[in-house]
């Protein structure tokens, strides 16, 4: 019975490595046109194992994992640069700017553009204080 467990748990362990190699992988790649058949190559495994592996671990699809990490990146390039949206939206990967500034609203229920003003703002009220 325990060899049976130590074998589990080593699957388990490099599993979770597997997961964190191919989010550090994205992380660093979301200027990339990041795909699934590259990943698959990358990290030698099949489509099948890193949809699983998604969504164990996140609940969502591989694509919209990458999704939400680039709209978190622009969301922190918005509200502490002042880089034009397009630029943004170049520098993450999105294939371009009308469908970022659709997937922004979308996703935050404002626009880039208000996103940017209501970040501003919030941050001139808390350098007030």
């Amino acid at each position: 019975m325990l060899p049976r467990v130590l074998f589990a748990s080593a699957i388990e362990i490099e599993f979770d490595n597997f997961v964190t190699q191919v989010t550090d992988y994205i992380e660093h790649n979301l200027h990339e046109k990041l795909n699934i058949a590259t990943i698959c190559s990358k990290f030698h495994v099949s489509k099948d194992s890193l949809y699983e592996a998604f969504h164990s671990n996140f609940k969502c699809t591989v694509n919209e994992y990458i999704s939400s990490r680039r709209l978190e990146k622009a969301k922190e390039l918005l509200a502490n640069t002042n880089d034009p949206i397009y630029l943004i939206t170049e520098s993450l990967g999105f294939e371009n700017s009308t469908y970022f500034c659709q997937l922004f609203k979308k996703k935050e229920g404002i626009s880039p553009t208000a996103y940017r003003k209501k970040s501003k703002d919030e941050g001139a009220f808390e350098q007030s204080k």
